[in-house]
């Protein structure tokens, strides 16, 4: 029988453990799986919901450069893209949330 791995811990055997809905969870994957299901019956509000979430992030680079190809050059290899940026340069970001 060919040995499956837990799709949820990614490391415990699950050939010795079938469930028709969850046959990739190991034992221990799917006692927290089922007790998790309870929690909710009990516990309606704490049910989490499935949503579509946009991050976009936005660096703007005053560069110094001969032309607008050498400036997106300059931009693509010598500068690092995150939030650590000194003045004049900037970082900001907006993040969308949709629910599903």
């Amino acid at each position: 029988m060919e040995k499956l791995i837990c799709a949820n811990c990614g490391t415990k055997d699950t050939t010795e453990f079938r469930n028709d809905a969850l046959w990739d969870l190991c034992v221990d994957c799917y006692k927290s799986w089922l007790e998790h299901e309870e929690y909710l019956k009990v516990n309606p509000d704490e049910k989490t919901r499935n949503y579509y979430v946009t991050v976009t992030q936005t660096n703007n680079f005053h560069i110094e450069a001969k032309n607008e190809d050498d400036a997106k050059r300059i931009a693509l290899e010598d500068y690092i893209w995150d939030e650590h940026q000194t003045y004049p340069n900037t970082y900001s970001y907006k993040i969308n949330a949709v629910k599903n």
